[in-house]
């Protein structure tokens, strides 16, 4: 259920590097697409771009890939300035937070859970008010980017009819990150747990498994 790196790992780039390897477990997030205002996130960019410029890197390999390359004291330097400033921004919460609705965060749970046992394996899940934290291990030949592109596109849909919207519900791109052992994974089930309380949202506010 881990990153093997002697077994074939599907790389793909498009804004961001996403990395997929069959029955590994991934921890994804994907946010609306009003999550984090866009010079926030322009910011972020490009003070991570020059950040790993100035240690040789161009930034394009998956997350596992960057912090591989990095000393340990430069893998704790970018976790704190970028990881946890980008959850920061999330957490913020920016934008609309329909997610807040517990109407709304309900039908996103079941979306998730439809095809749980069936075409992935889903371990743990956070639905925060503006973005949703998942760890999750796809079966039987389902790809992670199908899956993903499956709860997106439906929950857009659905919740777009229920608030009388149209147009972009997800921010299109989400992150994702391979998961290379069991610590590494206690350590996102227990920032998934943590997460809620971290927002300081009420018990209505989210939904957790």
């Amino acid at each position: 259920m881990f990153l093997d790196p002697d077994k074939p790992i599907d790389r793909t780039l498009r804004n961001l590097p996403h990395w997929e390897q069959a029955g590994t477990v991934s921890f994804v997030t994907f946010r609306m697409a009003d999550a984090i205002p866009e010079q926030s996130l322009k910011s972020w960019a490009e003070d991570r771009r020059r950040w790993l410029l100035t240690r040789g890197m161009t930034g394009e390999g998956e997350l596992s890939e960057i912090l591989a390359e990095l000393s340990e004291d430069q893998r704790r330097q970018y976790l704190r300035e970028f990881g946890k400033r980008f959850h920061d921004l999330l957490d913020a919460g920016h934008g609309s937070c329909v997610l807040r609705n517990p109407e709304y965060s309900a039908l996103v749970e079941s979306v998730l859970l439809h095809f749980d046992g069936d075409r992935y394996d889903l371990l743990s899940y956070v639905i925060m008010p503006n973005h949703v934290h998942v760890l999750v291990s796809p079966k039987g030949g389902h790809s992670m980017s199908s899956i993903l592109h499956s709860w997106k596109r439906f929950t857009a849909r659905e919740l777009n009819k229920r608030l009388g919207a149209q147009g972009q519900f997800w921010q299109h791109e989400s992150f994702d990150h391979l998961v290379r052992g069991s610590g590494s994974l206690e350590g996102f089930v227990r920032y998934l747990r943590e997460n809620p309380e971290k927002a300081k949202l009420k018990a209505s506010e989210f939904r957790l498994k």
